[in-house]
């Protein structure tokens, strides 16, 4: 069913392949994402300030992260909540985001910019299209 419907299903991952860039989307329960993304949260927040207590501890490591400062800003800002803003919530009838709950007024700006682009996209409209195109051949199957 999925290679008809234009998907490349790669099966069940381990949880060491979420984030290796090996598949694109995880579907699974909310809990189980909740969970995943808050200890992802913690484990880059853990990393960071690790190395900044590893900086305070000498000179020559402090100038090692003071050099490579570039670096590790960019690579902030690509997994920073506050630079996406929230995330489509899909099941529901229509665009739904998710913000974090600790959302900053940056976060909430970039949710509602990602909103009014999420909601004009027709991504949902297209979903439902390809869902009943999928159950018109027939390839639905049943527990």
């Amino acid at each position: 069913m999925a290679a008809s419907a234009g998907i490349r299903f790669v099966g069940n991952v381990e949880g060491r392949d979420v984030f290796t860039g090996e598949v694109d989307v995880v579907v699974c329960d909310g809990f189980t994402g909740n969970v995943v993304l808050k200890v992802a949260e913690g484990l880059g927040e853990m990393v960071i300030a690790l190395l900044m207590d590893e900086a305070r501890r000498s000179p020559v490591y402090g100038a090692g992260l003071l050099m490579a400062k570039g670096a590790f800003r960019n690579v902030r800002q690509q997994i920073d909540y506050a630079e996406y803003g929230g995330a489509p919530l899909l099941g529901v009838d229509g665009p739904c985001l998710i913000a974090h709950g600790r959302s900053n007024s940056k976060a909430l700006r970039n949710a509602m910019r990602f909103a009014v682009s999420y909601a004009s996209s027709g991504v949902i409209h297209r979903i439902g299209e390809k869902i009943l195109e999928v159950m018109d051949r027939g390839e639905t199957h049943h527990a």
